[in-house]
């Protein structure tokens, strides 16, 4: 049997999708393989992504989350997608709210906790956003996509340096390519969710990670 956990924020846990979410079609990709051959093929995937969550908000619950459901006989495939929380600006306290510095640390962090577990892991980028400035459901609150940028090209580094996988979406697209995607202008609609799927889906066969 092969676990799949995939952790992340509301973006992994699948706003706005008809369909339940990037993970959600994993979920429904895999849960056929299960089905057309459940003595060759038998997967359980977790989706772990909590609306709201900060790379050290994760951090603190990932051992938790893991060791709640863990079979440790069973193959084991980490999915993480964080970072477009953590630059948020918060305007009444002047600072963001997690420092760049702070940041690499919890990647670091989740990376060697992830490692105990296993070494199939991907961390999945975060999609081009076209809010800048005040976010309308958060007025005190600031977001800009070139922090965020900023953020996941630590990560990317961060995977490259550790031989980590990292699926970039935001390279081969530009603002425009991705406005049409978003939902609100930095939650993925549909059309996101169903780019953000098949990257990972390609990403996985690719590397060999998961018979898909």
């Amino acid at each position: 049997m092969t676990q799949v956990f995939a952790f992340g924020h509301s973006t992994t846990h699948g706003f706005w999708d008809s369909e339940g979410g990037w993970v959600q079609r994993l979920r429904k990709t895999l849960d056929k393989k299960t089905l057309s051959d459940s003595e060759k093929y038998y997967f359980e995937l977790y989706n772990l992504g909590v609306p709201g969550n900060d790379s050290g908000q994760l951090l603190e619950r990932f051992e938790t989350e893991i060791e709640t459901r863990l079979w440790e006989d069973d193959d084991t495939v980490i999915l993480i997608q964080i970072g477009s929380n953590d630059i948020q600006y918060f305007n009444e306290e002047y600072r963001l709210r997690t420092s760049k510095d702070d940041f690499k640390q919890n990647i670091l962090s989740l990376i060697s906790k992830a490692r105990e577990y296993t070494e199939k892991i991907i961390f999945v980028g975060e999609p081009i956003i076209t809010i800048e400035g005040s976010i309308p459901w958060a007025k005190d609150k600031e977001l800009s996509d070139n922090r965020l940028k900023n953020y996941t090209d630590t990560v990317r580094r961060i995977c490259e340096n550790q031989g980590i996988v990292y699926i970039d979406l935001r390279s081969d697209y530009t603002k425009k390519q991705w406005s049409d995607k978003l939902e609100d202008g930095c939650h993925p609609n549909n059309k996101g969710h169903k780019l953000i799927f098949e990257k990972v889906k390609e990403k996985m066969k690719e590397r060999q990670i998961i018979d898909i």
